[in-house]
């Protein structure tokens, strides 16, 4: 492949796998497109997530949290390795970082805080409230070309995503749950406990996905692995079809939520994070997804709220509203839009 572009982007126990994971479904798009993708992460956790999609990585052996620290050694790469254009996703860039490395290269960034004035070429930010942040208003006075790609018809999916044929009610029998990678806060074993004590649930069929650094598998199993209602799943790798097999899905947000809706599957989602604060708000604004409450402060109030959802989501013809709205906000070519802003940036 004669183009190269290259991704900054970190995972890990902390900070979860979200920003790998749609890094990754952008970098296959790209290499559909005869792209390479070579990521340039922090530490070997990031790289393990990385290495076994195929992909090249550089490894800087940095410290993953204080991006400026690594200012001499990325630059370093950027001018041996002629590097033209680079993506980043992660929430500890600075000021100082991004104005350094767009001295040396062209950058795109992928945001979801607007936390300052970015100095780069291009800002992609596909969250529901992305518009909401006024960044036109805010870099009117910077002096900078920035381009800004606003909203979740840029949600970068991987391609098993696209298209989705709407679906049909059948009541709520299968019921998703899904955490991100980690879960430190117990959700799944919570909300597992709380359906298996009421009448309407219990016998459902419940799958949960354990991410890659979920803590509590062993416990999880050792009292639900025997249930035959219970499916606990790791390592899933046919995410949409195990999401159009489920009815509703309970889950933490992140780029979930974005599948869910390519999926047009009803959901619920709860917080366990301030960085979803505003996400989630929206969502309740528009109507689409209703937020249970913050798992940190009110763990009780929170599962009460699953279970009053379920049971509205439960009315056909309020499943049906949703699930086809949902669609229509996320058609699942994100990360075909995000390819083509990347490619033609010259």
């Amino acid at each position: 492949m004669e183009n190269i572009l290259y991704i900054r982007v970190d995972g890990n126990e902390q900070i979860g796998t979200g920003h790998i994971m749609r890094c990754l479904a952008i970098a296959e798009t790209l290499r559909r497109n005869k792209t390479d993708v070579v990521f340039i992460v922090a530490d070997t956790r990031s790289e393990s997530l990385i290495l076994n999609k195929g992909f090249k990585t550089i490894c800087l052996n940095t410290i993953w949290n204080k991006l400026d620290s690594e200012i001499e050694i990325i630059a370093q790469i950027l001018v041996e390795e002629n590097i033209r254009e680079l993506l980043i996703d992660d929430y500890f860039v600075t000021e100082n970082y991004l104005k350094r490395l767009s001295a040396l290269t062209n950058i795109f960034y992928i945001d979801d805080m607007n936390d300052f004035i970015y100095p780069v070429s291009t800002v992609i930010n596909c969250n529901f409230y992305a518009e909401d942040l006024n960044y036109i208003e805010r870099y009117r006075h910077a002096d900078l070309m920035t381009k800004f790609y606003l909203g979740p018809s840029f949600a970068p999916l991987r391609a098993e995503f696209i298209g989705l044929q709407h679906r049909k009610y059948h009541g709520l029998n299968k019921i998703l749950i899904t955490s991100g990678g980690t879960d430190k806060y117990n959700v799944i074993g919570n909300i597992l406990e709380c359906l298996m004590n009421d009448s309407n649930f219990r016998t459902k069929d419940i799958y949960c996905i354990l991410g890659k650094f979920y803590f509590n598998k062993e416990t999880l199993i050792k009292k639900y692995g025997l249930s035959d209602n219970v499916h606990l799943l790791s390592n899933v790798t046919n995410m949409s079809e195990l999401m159009l097999e489920c009815d509703v899905c309970i889950t933490a947000g992140g780029t979930t939520v974005y599948e869910l809706c390519a999926c047009g599957i009803p959901s619920i989602i709860y917080r366990i994070a301030d960085n979803q604060i505003m996400c989630s708000d929206k969502l309740s604004e528009i109507k689409l997804i209703h937020c249970a409450g913050d798992i940190r402060y009110n763990i009780t109030g929170c599962l009460d709220n699953i279970v009053s959802e379920l049971m509205r989501l439960s009315n056909r013809e309020v499943w049906e509203s949703i699930s086809y709205r949902m669609q229509e906000y996320v058609d699942g070519r994100g990360c075909e839009r995000i390819a083509k802003i990347l490619l033609n940036s010259d």
